[in-house]
This record gives structure tokens, C-alpha cells and sequence, in this order.
């Protein structure tokens, strides 16, 4: 686009960081940089509580990082598929260890009808970055996207605790049979009571042996 049409694009609809709102840009290069943040360790705890499954997880979802996810998720006006891609790459690069040397399905939470209508993608392209990750390690990975909500599952969004784990039993279904000797890692957007990844955990056993999420709640 020719400067001067930018300028005035610029006037006629400012840009501002999805991250903090800073001016003139829709991701500022602080904000950006929590794509490459260094991973923390989370896990999924069993009935017992228990750790289950290593989930792997650029930070706490506040602050910018929680900006940067609700907007990917919901604004038209932004579009975040490169910090989400290069997130998921940074999640990856932190998986390989997990994995030693298998092959690796990518599976990504499975999205609403409403979502996918929307074309307002979240965790494909995190997964495609997390496989971006993994191959970049020397980890054959592929993107599996094979688990579907079941007709009737509703959406996650203002519910309790209780009320998400109740929401996602038997929620979910598979489209593929991973194939022997190939181990699955599991992507979602944030993690807050682990109810969705632990259903994709039950539908995809037992080749599941991590996940990674952009920010644990």
C-alpha cells in the first residue's frame, strides 16, 4: 500500500496493540515478544489429583497475554496469526523432549460450528506452529486435526469449574485412528480447569504424552 494510503487508512481506522493498546500497530514488539516467552510446566490432574499429562504453557492468562488470546479470538479487526504461529513454535521447541524421537500427531482442541462459521481460528494455528516446533527439533510431526465436538456440546466461556468438567464428558469424538507407534500431543488456547484437554485426553488414549496451551488460568 503507497504511504500516503496507509497514512489515511491509519486516520480513518487507528491501529492499536492487541497486547497493551499501545498506537499504530496491531501487535507492538514488546507484546510480540511474549510469543517467545520461555514455557512453564503445568499438568493435567486426574479425579485424584494426581498429575497425568505434562502441558506445556507460555504463561499466565492476565494482562497482555490475555488480551492478545481474547482478541484472537473474538476481534475482527486484528489479525494474530503470526504471534500465534511463532507461539506455537516456541511451545513445540519445549514438547521434543517429550516425545524422543517418535512420531507426533498434533491434535488441536476441536472449535465450535459458531467458531469455525467465523473462520476465527485459534488453535489450528498454534498447532501448525507447534509442528513447526517439533520438525525444527528433528521430530516428524504432522497437524491431525481429528477431534470434533459432539452435536449438542455447548461452549466453555463464563462457566464454573464444575460446570466445564461436566460440560466436556463425553463431548467429544474422533474422525482417525492414530496409527501404532505414533504419540499425540494436544493444543488449546488456555488452560484453565484442563476440562477440554483431559476429554481429548480420554478420547485419543493412550497415545497422548503432552499438550500445549498459549496461557494457564
Amino acid at each position: 500500500m503507497p504511504h500516503f494510503l496507509q497514512h489515511l487508512s491509519d486516520i480513518l481506522f487507528p491501529r492499536y496493540c492487541a497486547g497493551c493498546g499501545c498506537w499504530d500497530t496491531d501487535v507492538c514488539s514488546q507484546c510480540y515478544l511474549l510469543a517467545d516467552s520461555e514455557p512453564v510446566l503445568k499438568a493435567i490432574d486426574d479425579s485424584s489429583g494426581v498429575p497425568t499429562i505434562p502441558i506445556w504453557a507460555l504463561g499466565a492468562y492476565r494482562k497482555e497475554l490475555r488480551n492478545l488470546i481474547l482478541t484472537a479470538k473474538h476481534a475482527a479487526t486484528h489479525r494474530l496469526d503470526s504471534f500465534l504461529w511463532l507461539a506455537g513454535t516456541r511451545l513445540g521447541a519445549a514438547i521434543s523432549d517429550d516425545v524422543h524421537n517418535h512420531p507426533v500427531w498434533v491434535v488441536p482442541a476441536p472449535s465450535s460450528w459458531k467458531r469455525r462459521w467465523q473462520r476465527r481460528h485459534v488453535t489450528p494455528i498454534v498447532a501448525r506452529g507447534v509442528v513447526a516446533g517439533l520438525s525444527e527439533m528433528g521430530i516428524d510431526a504432522w497437524l491431525a486435526d481429528i477431534v470434533r465436538l459432539r452435536f449438542g456440546a455447548g461452549a466453555q466461556s463464563s462457566r464454573s469449574g464444575e460446570l466445564r468438567r461436566r460440560g466436556r464428558r463425553g463431548a467429544m469424538k474422533t474422525t482417525a485412528i492414530v496409527p501404532k507407534g505414533t504419540l499425540v500431543v494436544l493444543v488449546d488456547d488456555v488452560m484453565t480447569t484442563g476440562a477440554t484437554l483431559a476429554e481429548m485426553s480420554h478420547v485419543m488414549d493412550p497415545h497422548v504424552v503432552s499438550g500445549a496451551v498459549l496461557a494457564y488460568a
